[in-house]
C-alpha cells in the first residue's frame, strides 16, 4: 500500500548555487554577471554565435541563469 500524500510532511529548502570555480573572486564575478553581459550572452546564443559564447564562458560566465525578459 502506498502512503497518502496528505500524511507525508513536506519540507521546503532554499536552494542556492554553489560555485566550485576558484578562478573568480567575488568582484570579478559581480563584474562579469551584469545585466548587460547576461543580455549580450543571450543575444549571442540566439544568433548562434559560438565563438563569442565560448569566449564569455571561458571568462567565467555562468550560463545557468534566468533571463527576466524571455524566462
Amino acid at each position: 500500500p502506498c502512503p497518502s500524500a496528505a500524511s507525508l510532511p513536506l519540507q521546503f529548502r532554499y536552494k542556492r548555487r554553489v560555485y566550485t570555480q576558484t578562478l573568480l573572486d567575488d568582484k570579478q564575478f559581480a563584474k562579469l554577471h551584469t545585466k548587460a553581459n547576461l543580455k549580450k550572452f543571450m543575444e549571442y546564443v540566439q544568433m548562434l554565435n559560438v565563438e563569442k559564447v565560448c569566449r564569455m564562458l571561458e571568462k567565467g560566465l555562468d550560463p545557468n541563469f534566468h533571463d527576466p525578459d524571455t524566462g
